[in-house]
């Protein structure tokens, strides 16, 4: 049987060597980047004051890697259009607005996936609930309901796809359209997850379908 008490000490220790290990990559990574900004200095011969550099050695710390490799890129460019460009205030204009470039990017990019994520969930929502469904009036009121509040017409386009399907096949059960609308109309006004708005979207999109279906 182990004692709690050192298991709560190797618990302590493992922690311990990971917060060190943690602090070690953040002191790397910026020493690293104070590397690239003497390098700059010393390249293109600047001659900064003594408290203008370490303003500038703490700053740097504060900016991606990738952004300051694009911003010395950029500077090296400028520069050698203009050599008035050459200062660390220029350097750090470019520097802020390439990092801001980098953060917009990451945050579309991330929006993106956020986006992708989200619909290929609802959409899967949708297929389960259709696959699972058989077709009756309930069902298409029920996909409908959903369809009213999706924002991404993909998403629109697909259930009403399925929608079309199971009125197809409830027409085809029926010899005539006006009872089945008439059931439509019922089960819509029964939905209490709908607003009055929403439930004449919900009617007016379930009439295109039953005319476009019967037009068939």
């Amino acid at each position: 049987m182990q004692d709690p008490a050192s298991e709560k000490e190797r618990e302590t220790e493992r922690q311990r060597l990971r917060e060190h290990k943690a602090t070690k990559n953040a002191d790397e990574e910026s020493r690293s980047k104070i590397d690239r900004l003497h390098w700059i200095v010393d390249y293109h011969g600047l001659s900064p004051e003594p408290a203008a550099l370490q303003r500038a050695e703490h700053c740097i710390q504060h900016y991606d890697l990738e952004a300051i490799t694009k911003s010395e890129e950029a500077f090296l460019k400028a520069v050698n259009r203009d050599q008035s460009r050459c200062s660390l205030a220029y350097f750090f204009g470019i520097l802020k607005n390439i990092q801001q470039e980098l953060s917009d990017q990451r945050y579309r990019d991330y929006c993106r996936e956020k986006y992708n994520y989200e619909l290929q969930l609802q959409n899967k929502r949708l297929r389960e609930e259709s696959q699972t469904q058989e077709a009756s009036v309930e069902g298409v009121v029920e996909i409908i309901a959903t369809t009213v509040g999706l924002s991404y017409e993909t998403l629109k386009q697909s259930a009403l796809r399925r929608c079309r399907q199971r009125i197809r096949d409830l027409l085809g059960a029926r010899s005539y359209i006006r009872p089945l609308w008439k059931q439509f109309l019922e089960a819509i006004g029964a939905r209490t997850d709908l607003d009055m708005s929403q439930k004449e979207q919900a009617a007016t999109l379930i009439e295109q379908l039953i005319n476009e279906t019967a037009a068939a």
